[in-house]
């Protein structure tokens, strides 16, 4: 029987949809939550939840469509993104070893053997070549898209690896890394999805301007609506700080 995980500083983290619907605007209802999934960051350890929503709006077109949150990790995978994008970005563009990489992730607190490592490049080589086929795509066709747009930037100054996902199924439709995220770069991941044939019915996205401003050309009239997820954790930055501030205040009474 193998021995139960131990997690340590864990940080609970509730990721919503977005209030109301990306198609007609109307408010979601929540429907679920999820079960708490464990996901490894180089952020610490989270102990994520995911809520799903539905639109009750009779005339519009994703009425009782469940919707979800930004995804913070691939199904059935522990490790996040942003892991996955650093391992990646440190194997075949800094070309460093197995080895290399998992004292690098030491770094972090993430105690990994070489076998791990080499999953999280091969999990990476397979998130960027991915593209929907078969049923999956045919159902996308089908029913439409709510279109996830993030990136993940392994290093400042470096290639962000952008994650186009269908909010409703939550999948993957393509995953790219881009030297510079301007207008154009953006624009050619969105080409790239309604090449397959897709209709995107809304956008969900923060608030960077080149996705804006692409999204405005490539898909005119679609609903676009700015991530809560991206919008509570830029209101927290603040508040942080002055938590920060007020620790240290704090120690140095206790101290003295």
């Amino acid at each position: 029987m193998k021995p139960r995980k131990v997690y340590s500083s864990v940080v609970k983290l509730a990721v919503h949809p977005s209030p109301t619907c990306p198609s007609c605007g109307s408010l979601l209802e929540r429907i679920y939550t999820t079960r708490r999934k464990h996901v490894i960051s180089l952020k610490g350890f989270l102990r994520v939840v995911y809520h799903v929503a539905v639109c009750k709006n009779e005339s519009c077109p994703l009425r009782e469509v469940p919707i979800k949150g930004p995804l913070v990790n691939l199904k059935h995978r522990q490790y996040g993104f942003d892991v996955i994008a650093r391992v990646g970005w440190l194997r075949f563009q800094k070309e460093q070893t197995l080895e290399q990489i998992r004292e690098y992730l030491r770094g972090y607190g993430i105690v990994v053997s070489k076998s791990v490592v080499r999953e999280l490049s091969n999990l990476y080589m397979i998130l960027i070549s991915t593209r929907p086929e078969g049923e999956e795509l045919a159902l996308m066709r089908k029913r439409g898209v709510v279109l996830a747009i993030d990136g993940v930037q392994p290093e400042k100054g470096n290639e962000t690896l952008y994650i186009l996902r269908d909010c409703i199924s939550g999948n993957t439709i393509l995953a790219r890394n881009l030297e510079v995220g301007d207008t154009e770069g953006i624009k050619s991941l969105i080409e790239e999805v309604l090449s397959l044939g897709i209709k995107v019915m809304g956008v969900v996205s923060d608030k960077q301007r080149s996705i804006v401003r692409a999204v405005k050309d490539l898909l005119p009239g679609v609903p676009h609506q700015y991530s809560q997820f991206h919008y509570l954790k830029n209101v927290a930055k603040p508040v942080s700080s002055e938590d920060q501030t007020l620790k240290k205040e704090l120690k140095k009474r206790l101290r003295g």
